[in-house]
């Protein structure tokens, strides 16, 4: 039996499509491929519920899974005005909104003291975490406490840090908290470009 050229050209292409499946299943990756594999943890972003300087409740769940998110932590011993980030991001706050992302501020201010001072200039909400420090306090959750409580009804410190959650509602972690950004202002502009959504 005689094989006509178009089923030589068949043959020919299944043995090279089988040929290189092969290559590369016993090819190991770059090196550069591999250590942003092992570097990468994401994992879902833990919840958390709170109120902002108006005492309407802002949950974070009623904006996983449909925009990307930044979340400031930012201690209530730091200068609004001062804060770079935060300054920033009421800049180009427009424009993230335009793109469909949620930004929110988490402090221990009170809700009032919000409503009182710098941060009720910010065009996004600002959350007051009261409980900060505490087990449940999304500060802890978040792994920005930086200090216990002086007296116990005061609230812990927060270490400042900016988070982004993409889309899928995950968030890069480090052992057992979300991981800040590294160049937050590089997010900021990556966002606004829509090189990152």
């Amino acid at each position: 039996m005689k094989l006509k050229p178009r089923e030589w050209g068949l043959i020919v292409a299944a043995v090279v499509i089988t040929g290189l499946c092969w290559w590369r299943a016993v090819t190991p990756p770059r090196s550069k491929a591999m250590s942003q594999i092992m570097v990468e943890d994401r994992r879902p972003a833990p919840s958390f519920e709170l109120l902002d300087k108006e005492l309407k409740r802002f949950s974070l769940n009623a904006y996983l899974h449909r925009h990307s998110i930044l979340i400031v932590f930012f201690d209530r011993t730091e200068d609004v005005k001062s804060n770079a980030i935060l300054k920033r991001l009421k800049d180009v706050y427009p424009v993230l909104k335009s793109n469909r992302i949620i930004v929110c501020a988490i402090t221990n201010l009170l809700p009032q003291q919000v409503r009182a001072g710098d941060a009720s200039q910010l065009p996004f909400p600002v959350l007051s975490d009261v409980a900060s420090g505490q087990m449940d306090s999304p500060t802890v959750a978040w792994g920005r406490a930086a200090e216990e409580p002086v007296v116990s009804d005061q609230s812990a410190g927060i270490a400042g840090g900016v988070f982004y959650i993409d889309r899928l509602g995950l968030v890069d972690w480090n052992g057992n908290a979300p991981r800040p950004v590294d160049n937050p202002q590089h997010m900021i502009n990556a966002l606004i470009t829509g090189e990152i959504q």
